[in-house]
């Protein structure tokens, strides 16, 4: 009595991430997606053809542009702590369950600065720069808001000018009283004082 033994045959579906490859399967190394068979012995110890369908899922990647001040450096991506404008990648964890290759582009904008010459006299003393009263000469910081929203670093140069000061003697005759002295009418022998604008545009003290 003649009996035939049937043929086995089954399939293998197998999904991969790219860095499984090269994929071993009964020590055929596979590179690539495809569909493979295989000669084996069955069950029934006659040959069996195994299948194997290999699937190599994509390897994902994508870029993030991020646009910072420099206040905010050192930068913190994924833990790394980033110093300056640049291009970085990282390989994290994707939706597919491979690595995923991440691309960021960090833009550190600039830092700007500028300075402001001032001249006052000394009565505009003290003068106010954004809310702080200085009461002499000087240079002096500030770290504003700039037009790109980060810092801006301000310099004020303030210059006082000078009070400036003289006496004026004059010798008169009783019969030239009243004198007048810039509109005062003076009756008496005296030291008198007045404020006036000077050279410079600032008060002088005349005497």
């Amino acid at each position: 009595i003649l009996t035939v033994s049937l043929t086995s045959s089954g399939s293998l579906p197998v999904t991969i991430c790219p860095s499984a490859l090269p994929y071993n399967w009964n020590g055929t190394l596979l590179n690539a997606a495809g569909t493979y068979t295989d000669t084996l012995t069955g069950a029934n110890n006659c040959d069996s053809i195994a299948t194997l369908i290999l699937t190599v899922n994509p390897t994902t990647s994508g870029s993030l542009p991020v646009t910072i001040c420099p206040s905010a450096l050192p930068y913190n991506w994924n833990g790394t702590l980033l110093n300056a404008s640049g291009a970085y990648t990282d390989t994290l964890f994707g939706a597919n369950g491979c690595d995923s290759i991440a691309t960021l582009i960090l833009t550190v904008k600039p830092t700007s600065s500028g300075s402001l010459p001032v001249t006052i006299c000394p009565s505009a003393l003290p003068y106010n720069w954004n809310g702080t009263l200085l009461n002499a000469a000087g240079a002096y910081t500030d770290t504003l808001t700039g037009s790109n929203n980060c810092d801006s670093i301000a310099t004020l140069i303030l210059t006082v000018k000078s009070t400036s000061s003289g006496s004026l003697p004059v010798t008169i005759c009783p019969s030239a009283l009243p004198y007048n002295w810039n509109g005062e009418l003076l009756n008496a022998a005296g030291t008198y004082t007045d404020t006036l604008t000077g050279f410079n545009s600032c008060d002088s003290i005349a005497t």
